[in-house]
C-alpha cells in the first residue's frame, strides 16, 4: 500500500511540475530563435566545372571577349531538388581586363537549371574590374527567389563593355558561397 501511495505521489508530482513549467513558459513568453543556414560552396575548376564543397587541385584561366560568357556547371544532375529558403550568396572571382581605365563591368550570375532545362538566376550583379593583373573581387547578393526543381547549378561571367574589351578569369579563388537566408 505504501508503494502505491509513493508511486501515485511521484506521478502527481511530475504532472504538477509539467503544468507549472507550461504556465511559467506561457507567463514569461514564447521560445523564439533563428537558424543559420550554411549552404554549400561552389568552386570554379578547370574544364568549366563547378565543384561542390571540393576545392580544385589545379587552376586554369579563361579569356572572353566582351559579350561572350564563361559558364561553369556542376557535374552531377541533382534530379529536381527544392530549397525551402531564398539563399543569400557571396560571389568571388579572380579576374583582370586588358584596358582597366576606366574600370569595366563584368556581370556575375549564379543560378540553376531546372529539370526542364530552363536557366533561372538566383543572383545577378555587376562587378567593376579595375586591374590589368589578376586580382580577387567579391560581392554579396540576396537571392531573388526560392530555387525549385533544381537539376544543375551554374556560375556565369559575362562582360558588359565593348567588343575590344578582353577579360581573363582564373579559377583560383573563383567560387560561390551560399551563406544564409534572405529574411
Amino acid at each position: 500500500m505504501k508503494k502505491k501511495i509513493i508511486v501515485i505521489g511521484i506521478i502527481i508530482s511530475v504532472l504538477l511540475i509539467g503544468i507549472v513549467s507550461a504556465s511559467l513558459l506561457d507567463f514569461f513568453g514564447k521560445i523564439t530563435g533563428s537558424v543559420e543556414v550554411k549552404g554549400p560552396v561552389f568552386y570554379a575548376a578547370p574544364g568549366k566545372v563547378l565543384l561542390v564543397n571540393e576545392e580544385p587541385s589545379t587552376y586554369a584561366t579563361y579569356e572572353a571577349r566582351d559579350g561572350n560568357a564563361i559558364v561553369f556547371w556542376t557535374e552531377e544532375n541533382l534530379g529536381g531538388i527544392d530549397f525551402n529558403y531564398i539563399p543569400k550568396v557571396d560571389l568571388y572571382i579572380r579576374a583582370k581586363v586588358n584596358n582597366a581605365t576606366p574600370s569595366k563591368p563584368l556581370e556575375l550570375i549564379f543560378g540553376y537549371s531546372d529539370t526542364s532545362g530552363i536557366m533561372i538566376d538566383i543572383c545577378s550583379l555587376n562587378m567593376d574590374i579595375s586591374t590589368e593583373e589578376l586580382d580577387d573581387y567579391y560581392i554579396s547578393c540576396d537571392g531573388l527567389s526560392i530555387p525549385q526543381d533544381v537539376d544543375e547549378f551554374y556560375y556565369k561571367m559575362q562582360g558588359k563593355g565593348s567588343q575590344d574589351i578582353e577579360y581573363e578569369i582564373s579559377t583560383e579563388n573563383t567560387k560561390v558561397e551560399i551563406i544564409g537566408v534572405v529574411e
